[in-house]
């Protein structure tokens, strides 16, 4: 097999092979035949050959169709448009999309569709594969469907599901898209060919009627299903040498993170089981769109499972302590009211939110500041890798955290938590503490975040934390004067380790100069017994401008060395303008064991890699 040492010769190889798959939309362009395109038993078969006949897909050089390959988000794009008879076009100015690139119309006509937008740094990624619940999302947008995220909960991983519930019951409902046979619909799961392809036909063919979802059967083309699931993104125990890049999973509909300012508000809607709060309200009122409540405090107090709480714009000088809690398939959400912009200042006399070991609970377009501790989460408990003393079953969407004398958003102890589409800034300006700290928490998903401005770490798992993934997040201008090395994504033992932990295409980037930084760090500085740091999967990350750009310590305590450090794959991750060492690595031979350092772009070139205690246990295999 041949390896591709150079960047640019894989780039325009790769882009070679898009442009020849997708200049042609003539049938004709290729010999087609069912059986020389290994469709001639695919359960999409019909449809694929309908969209050949139609000159909406060609195929590879090679005369396949590959329908069981995944696609890129551009390439999603190019057929959205061609299914639904997009061809107006819009400006745009996306940051990796030049003008002369072969997606650039098939973007700048998504963007005039208004069915996509791109991600807060400005980019677009079209290169990175497209999830199932991106797609479930576009379709929803694209049929103007109503979002239902009860219908969601007839697959086994509801639970697992945030941002993208709604619009995943939504393609359920009207079976554009369903699940697999066992059940679930795997949302992170990237799409493939023939499922995108039949999806896009089946929301183009939808008119609105009744439809009962349906969870799971046999492949037919009358939904979205296949006989095996995409591959997880779990690391294995021993890593593939030629590992597949796995880009972002993140949601690419929102539109900003800052919640609009409504100049005119339509008439209330009367909505069962909602409560109101307003400014103008009274806490003796009934808490209803007429008589609205005056504190957030009371809805705090009294909302019960199900319930949606909305809040009127304006600054609330008030902090929030959670005494209610949802029920599984029934969180209680407290929101702003139709995009209004709404803000808890604590005054430096408490928490903005507390959600004090309640549990089902959505946070969304809610901005907080001016706290004395955190400014949302629950740290009132703390013990290494005891998981049920702190808030379970969380989702924080949408909110802003400012100037919070402790982390912006924190939790000590907990289950299921989320946070998603968030602004952290000017966090941890009077503690030692982290900006996003996820300690002894068991199930988290950090997605889509900006943090800017911070002190110390950015983003911080610790205590024993494990089965999370950190994606998609963009963490730049770090106020670093206060700690050498300060990383921007800290996997921190501090006592008890870590374990089955994704981090992936989150961007990096240090502009704020000051002391030493670096943009990912992993210290197996285990304490306490047990095991070390064990299945961390980090890749497709973008480092730039770090002193240090992927360093792995053990802190102070040589007793890592009776827990040393496992199942480490940091992969297709690329740096630019790191200063000093791309990688260093001080957990080596004798603490380290089935660790792997492959197919990175380093700004120093593959030689700027630092192994103080010996490479024992590590691979490092087609770094450039």
């Amino acid at each position: 097999m041949f390896n591709f040492q150079s960047k640019k010769l894989k780039k325009y190889l790769s882009l070679f092979v898009i442009l020849l798959m997708m200049l042609s939309t003539n049938p004709s362009f290729n010999s087609f035949s069912a059986d020389n395109e290994g469709i001639s038993e695919h359960w999409a078969k019909q449809t694929i050959l309908s969209w050949l006949e139609k000159g909406f897909i060609s195929g590879y050089p090679d005369g396949s169709l590959r329908p069981d390959n995944n696609i890129t988000r551009a390439e999603f794009m190019t057929l959205a448009n061609k299914a639904f008879g997009y061809t107006q076009k819009t400006s745009m100015t996306f940051s990796d999309v030049k003008t002369d690139a072969w997606y650039a119309n098939a973007i700048s006509i998504a963007r005039a569709a208004g069915y996509i937008s791109g991600y807060p740094d400005g980019t677009m990624r079209p290169e990175n594969l497209i999830s199932r619940e991106e797609v479930a999302s576009i379709i929803m947008k694209i049929k103007m469907l109503e979002a239902d995220p009860v219908a969601a909960n007839i697959f086994e991983d509801s639970s697992s599901l945030t941002w993208s519930k709604g619009a995943i019951g939504a393609v359920a409902k009207t079976q554009s898209m369903n699940g697999y046979p066992d059940n679930t619909f795997a949302p992170h799961d990237f799409i493939k060919r023939g499922e995108a392809i039949v999806a896009l036909d089946q929301a183009e063919k939808y008119i609105e009627v009744s439809v009962t979802p349906k969870a799971s059967s046999a492949p037919s083309e009358s939904k979205v299903t296949a006989t095996t699931k995409a591959p997880s993104t779990t690391t294995t125990k021993t890593p593939s040498t030629t590992t597949t890049k796995t880009p972002s999973t993140s949601p690419t509909t929102t539109t900003t993170k800052t919640p609009s300012t409504a100049t005119t508000i339509p008439s209330t809607p009367i909505v069962a089981d909602a409560h109101y709060v307003s400014l103008t309200g009274s806490d003796s009122n009934a808490g209803t769109a007429e008589a609205p409540w005056r504190t957030i405090q009371k809805a705090a107090n009294t909302a019960s499972a199900g319930d949606t709480v909305y809040i009127r714009s304006g600054v609330y000088n008030e902090s929030v302590t959670m005494n209610v809690s949802g029920t599984s398939g029934n969180p209680i959400t407290f929101t702003a009211y139709n995009g209004e912009n709404v803000t808890i200042d604590a005054r430096n006399q408490g928490i903005p939110i507390n959600l004090n070991k309640q549990g089902f609970i959505t946070i969304k377009d809610l901005s907080v500041k001016n706290s004395t501790y955190q400014g949302i989460g629950d740290m009132s408990s703390a013990s290494p890798g005891n998981y049920s003393l702190g808030a379970h079953d969380i989702i924080i969407q949408n909110c802003q955290t400012d100037s919070t004398f402790s982390s912006g958003i924190g939790f000590n102890s907990g289950k299921n938590i989320t946070i998603d589409n968030c602004t952290i800034q000017n966090a941890n300006i009077g503690m030692d503490q982290e900006a996003l700290t996820i300690s002894s928490v068991d199930g988290f998903t950090l997605s889509n975040n900006e943090l800017l401005n911070n002190r110390k770490e950015n983003i911080d798992i610790k205590d024993g934390s494990k089965n999370g993934k950190i994606y998609s997040n963009y963490i730049h201008s770090f106020d670093d004067d206060y700690q050498w090395g300060t990383p921007a994504i800290y996997l921190d033992c501090f006592g008890m380790a870590q374990s089955n932990i994704e981090i992936y295409n989150n961007t990096i980037k240090d502009t704020a100069g000051g002391s030493i930084t670096t943009g990912i760090m992993v210290s197996n500085e285990v304490t306490n017994g047990g095991n070390g740091m064990t299945n961390i999967n980090i890749h497709d990350n973008m480092i730039t401008g770090t002193d240090y750009g992927f360093l792995v310590e053990w802190g102070n305590y040589p007793e890592a060395s009776q827990w040393p450090l496992s199942n480490l794959n940091y992969h297709h991750n690329t740096h630019e303008g790191v200063r000093y060492l791309d990688v260093r690595v001080r957990v080596g031979t004798g603490y380290a064991e089935n660790c792997y350092l492959q197919n990175n772009t380093f700004s120093g070139g593959s030689q700027n890699i630092s192994f103080e205690n010996g490479e024992g246990g590590w691979a490092i295999i087609g770094n450039s």
